[in-house]
């Protein structure tokens, strides 16, 4: 026993019943025989079974929320097939995870999940000038792109979730990010896959005769491909409409352009794959074709009166090369201005109505910056900005400004309401309509009583935009509905644009992917589904649902617990930095855990369980060191969490009692 047996009573944040709790049945964990027969497949080490493994992998970036029956963490591809074929066998719904920061949904399931950043990392460049790379799904996009830098290479996304997305699900969702747009976006710059079907067949696309082994392994998708194919050719105004609705960024259902841009069915499968979500197959491994990236930079802020004024320009821009035009609105950069250190003073006095761009040219020497400005200030010249455009080449000023660009969802989280959630919508329109979308949509978002602010990618007709209803209040929950359904009227009748432009459908707009698509299409990615898992155990709902309230149930709610952490988004971004997260949990799955110890009852016999496993996996184990607040968008520091917890736990009593322990060792012995 030891000297000070711990107290975990202090433990317990402050009780606040929802209607989401976690059952207390799953106190015990992973039931038999679920535990044993997945034991049997991954191994005991594999198996993440106590109540603590399900809660913390319950939560992800998204507003949803599902309670896993099991966790695993699968080695090699063979055990994910294993997997895939129990799963099939049983009717048990199976979905892959690694970042945790998809947005939608997409990683949530009651049946079993697989985690697969563990294990799965890897990165292989190709060739001596880094034109090529092989990675894993578990591979984060920062560390890939660290690997390319000696070649003066990167990925072509790059998502603001750069330095914890991992590559799985990048290529899962076609990720894409402030200057990929949709050339330099997974689905055109990967290259090959290696992917494992539901049935156990797993193909390496780059292999010598792999068009040939597909065939004869899946013979039924293999012609059900093929018969897709030669319909949507045959059919002029569909194939039309698929073109037209990737000409700009769209990751609404499946995509169906692959199609159009392969004949043979594995490079058709191939294609399909990227922003299949994890719902056709499990992708182990993909290789990119890689872009440049600049040697250096020149960065500039360029203010207008009105949204219509800053859009105008976007297009003679992003033609004079720039490689990044982003928007931004008066009231964002004014948060800012009040939030981040070293920004603009003039921001804090901005007129609200303005709006701003963030020009960015890449070069490969000072001289190809300078040609890039002078294009800039060419284009300006007819555009009336009312500051004088001033750019930047100094790393630091431009890594501050890059941060107010990506640090967005971090200020409107750190400010929104206690207990609301924050999700993050992703629209996309034509690029010439850019300016029309932002203003209808600032005021449906007015409308339904939402922060009317806008950002995006403005060379792409990407608008980005957060809600913070609170799901523990029905009328929010209405709110939210109302608004949805707004929304969806508005960018599909009035802009006939993309409702998700880079984020994944996921079970967000799953049950709109119809009214984006119409019947004809939707029918041909419900065949697609049907031939690649045709028992429907790979992420059931995600991508096409049904049902169409989906987007409304297993909401999120957000209790408030500790001042420090309560308005944690649990994005994921402080879990790469953190010293624990190979050894017991990450400083979003510490607060996720706190979260459900305060929807819990008093009494419940899991928050007695989840109490006793958070002694060891939360509170002994953190370092306390600060790095999650360095990482955390909010700037939230669990560490300063844990040691409240650590001295609430060990008062003055114990303190002393330990003291005088460590003074009489020797007797203590």
């Amino acid at each position: 026993m030891p000297l000070l047996e711990p107290d975990v009573a202090p433990l317990a944040p402050a009780s606040t019943p929802s209607a989401d709790r976690a059952d207390p049945a799953i106190a015990g964990g992973v039931r038999e025989p679920l535990a044993g027969e997945l034991g049997a497949i991954v191994g005991d080490a594999g198996l993440l079974g106590r109540a603590s493994d399900l809660i913390r992998y319950a939560s992800d970036a998204s507003p949803y929320r599902m309670i896993p029956a099991a966790v695993v963490r699968p080695r090699g591809v063979e055990q994910v097939a294993a997997l895939m074929s129990y799963c099939r066998e049983t009717s048990m719904p199976l979905v892959f995870r690694s970042g945790g920061t998809s947005l939608n949904g997409q990683s949530q399931t009651a049946g079993v999940m697989a985690d697969v950043r563990h294990h799965w990392g890897g990165v292989e460049v190709l060739d001596d000038a880094g034109l090529r790379v092989r990675v894993k799904p578990g591979a984060i996009l920062g560390h890939v792109n660290r690997v390319l830098l000696p070649y003066g290479r990167r990925l072509g996304p790059d998502p603001a979730s750069t330095d914890i997305a991992t590559v799985g699900g990048v290529v899962a969702n076609n990720s894409g990010g402030m200057r990929c747009g949709v050339p330099h976006d997974s689905y055109q710059t990967v290259a090959e896959l290696t992917f494992a079907l539901p049935s156990g067949t797993v193909i390496d696309t780059g292999a010598p005769g792999a068009a040939e082994r597909f065939a004869a392994a899946e013979p039924e998708l293999a012609a059900g491909l093929a018969e897709i194919r030669d319909a949507l050719r045959s059919d002029a105004d569909l194939r039309e409409r698929v073109r037209r609705k990737f000409e700009i960024k769209n990751t609404t259902g499946y995509r169906l352009c692959a199609f159009l841009d392969a004949d043979e069915p594995l490079e058709i499968f191939r294609r399909l794959l990227v922003g299949s979500e994890g719902t056709l197959a499990f992708i182990a491994e993909a290789v990119f074709e890689t872009v440049p990236k600049p040697a250096a930079t020149t960065l500039a802020w360029v203010h207008f009166d009105s949204i219509e004024d800053a859009t105008a320009p976007v297009g003679d821009l992003v033609a004079a090369g720039a490689t990044a035009v982003e928007l931004m609105v008066a009231p964002a950069l004014m948060v800012a201005a009040n939030s981040i250190p070293g920004t603009p003073e003039y921001w804090k006095e901005l007129p609200l109505e303005s709006a701003a761009l963030l020009i960015e040219f890449g070069a490969d020497d000072i001289d190809g910056l300078a040609v890039g400005e002078a294009a800039a200030d060419g284009v300006l010249e007819g555009h009336k900005p009312f500051r004088l455009v001033d750019f930047t080449r100094d790393p630091e000023t431009i890594e501050l400004f890059w941060r107010v660009r990506e640090g967005l969802h971090g200020l409107i989280g750190r400010l929104r309401p206690p207990g609301t959630a924050l999700i993050v919508e992703d629209v996309c329109v034509p690029p010439a309509r850019i300016a029309e979308a932002a203003g209808e949509l600032r005021e449906l978002l007015g409308a339904h009583g939402f922060l009317a602010g806008v950002a995006g990618h403005a060379s792409a007709g990407n608008l980005h935009f957060m809600l913070t209803p609170d799901f523990a209040q029905p009328e929010d929950i209405e709110r939210y509905e109302s608004f949805m359904t707004a929304l969806v009227d508005l960018i599909l009748d009035g802009y006939d644009g993309s409702l998700k432009a880079e984020h994944g459908t996921g079970v967000n707009m799953a049950p709109f992917v119809e009214r984006e698509w119409g019947a004809a299409a939707t029918e041909l990615m419900w065949r697609i589904k049907g031939l690649a898992d045709p028992d429907g155990v790979l992420g059931p709902g995600v991508v096409l649902n049904r049902d169409p309230a989906c987007h409304l149930a297993n909401l999120k709610t957000t209790p408030e617990i500790e001042e420090e952490a309560t308005a944690c988004v649990e994005c994921g971004f402080c879990e790469p930095v953190c010293p624990s997260r190979h050894l017991t949990t990450t400083p979003r799955q510490r607060i996720v855990l706190r979260r459900e110890m305060a929807r819990q009852e008093p009494g419940s016999p899991l928050l007695a369980k989840l109490l006793e496993e958070y002694e060891y996996d939360a509170v002994e184990t953190c370092a306390a060191d600060g790095s999650c607040a360095a990482a955390c968008p909010l700037g939230i520091d669990t560490g300063k969490v844990v040691k409240g917890l650590r001295s609430a736990q060990h008062g003055p009593r114990e303190e002393g009692a330990a003291l005088r322990a460590a003074q009489r060792w020797a007797a203590v012995e």
